[in-house]
């Protein structure tokens, strides 16, 4: 996506909330079924700055279960933005926002699971990078 525009210019003005950033705004959307796929990978020697999440996941068998989580450069899990464990047929959804923004750091990855060919799990993410 393309750098951030709008904000003001002069940093003497700004008061209370940063009106913008200096980064490259990020919006992504992806589904997973039966697999780990990979939503965004930060940008090496950046910061995500997560500001909204939202995370469905919809299964057909119960007992299934669809996660939305960030792992380290390493690829070991450090924590779960979402857990969704589906006891009977149907889906859940939520969204969470983040004041001030989540930041994620250089090198980690945000996944999205799905445990089985019957649950289908799917988020947005946005935020900026700088």
């Amino acid at each position: 996506m393309s750098p951030m525009a709008f904000r003001e210019p002069n940093e003497v003005l700004w008061r209370g909330v940063r009106p913008g950033h200096r980064g490259e705004q990020i919006a992504k959307y992806a589904s997973a079924n039966n697999a780990t796929v990979i939503l965004h990978t930060v940008t090496i020697g950046k910061t995500l700055f997560l500001t909204a999440v939202s995370f469905q996941a919809a299964t057909t068998t119960a007992g299934k279960s669809g996660i939305l989580l960030v792992r380290d450069t390493s690829d070991v899990e450090k924590y779960k933005l979402f857990n969704f464990y589906l006891t009977a047929v149907g889906g859940l959804s939520d969204s969470l926002s983040f004041n001030p923004p989540l930041e994620i750091p250089s090198g980690w990855d945000i996944c999205i699971y799905s445990s089985a060919t019957e649950c289908v799990a799917r988020t947005f993410i946005h935020g900026w990078e700088e």
